[in-house]
């Protein structure tokens, strides 16, 4: 209960929630240009959609 109700440095009467802002899943992050990776992807190579 009272880690819910930090307050916001500088923001006085602003709660903030403590949860995980990325959503975890079996992918990695889009880091290449999404033309190459579906290109990579037609050519049978699909090392890049696991962690």
């Amino acid at each position: 209960m009272q880690i819910a109700r930090c307050l916001v440095g500088n923001r006085p009467g602003r709660y903030e929630p403590r949860v995980l802002k990325k959503r975890q899943t079996n992918y990695g992050l889009m880091v290449q240009p999404r033309a190459v990776l579906k290109e990579r992807l037609a050519h049978g190579d699909n090392s890049f959609e696991t962690k």
